[in-house]
């Protein structure tokens, strides 16, 4: 059956990967200019709360929400998809990050299995980054603090070593592949995940 899904696996799949070219400018759908569209960024915070509430992390603050990708740069395409990050201190939910970092992924994909949303056409990725990590990107901008942590330009512009091609391929066939599996075993499967890490993070 694998065998035959990859005889079956045709070039136009490979088309999402060669659409991300260096645009002209930031995607007008999002932005006029460097300027965020205001119900794009409302809608963002809003999502993001509502995702950071549904973890239930006690007294952890949300330090910022951050809108990065191709989306917040100029390779954008119609494949892209809004990477939202929200910040906050893993060490303040439970000493063990790397059990908190488990424990935040488990519940990301849970939530990804029950929720599916798009702004302006475009699926929205929801990422939990712990304070101290960097980003390498060279477009980050901050929805609470409403301006560019790292404003985009054509001459910082690094083209892709790769690792695209390697996430896509990644991704696509994990969405085909896995849509021959159970959804239900899928979904119990984190669910169970999530409980048994929440348990040990939380213990009653």
């Amino acid at each position: 059956m694998l065998i035959r899904f990859f005889e079956d696996f045709s070039q136009s799949q490979f088309e999402p990967i060669k659409s991300f070219r260096l645009q002209k400018e930031l995607n007008p759908e999002f932005w006029k200019g460097f300027q965020l569209n205001e119900k794009i960024k409302q809608s963002l915070l809003r999502l993001g709360n509502d995702y950071f509430n549904q973890l239930e992390l006690g007294d952890v603050q949300l330090k910022d929400m951050i809108f990065t990708g191709s989306l917040a740069n100029f390779n954008w395409s119609k494949y892209s998809d809004i990477d939202l990050h929200l910040v906050f201190d893993f060490g303040e939910v439970n000493k063990d990050v790397k059990l908190v970092g488990k424990f935040l992924d488990s519940f990301e994909k849970n939530w990804k299995f029950q929720h599916n949303i798009q702004i302006n056409g475009y699926d929205v990725e929801l990422y939990c980054q712990s304070l101290d990590d960097s980003l390498t990107a060279t477009g980050v901008y901050s929805l609470m603090k409403d301006k560019w942590l790292k404003k985009p330009s054509h001459s910082d512009f690094v083209p892709d070593d790769g690792s695209a091609i390697t996430l896509y391929s990644a991704q696509y066939v994990s969405r085909t592949v896995g849509g021959c599996c159970s959804g239900l075993i899928f979904h119990e499967t984190y669910n169970v995940t999530y409980s048994d890490l929440k348990d040990k993070i939380f213990p009653t």
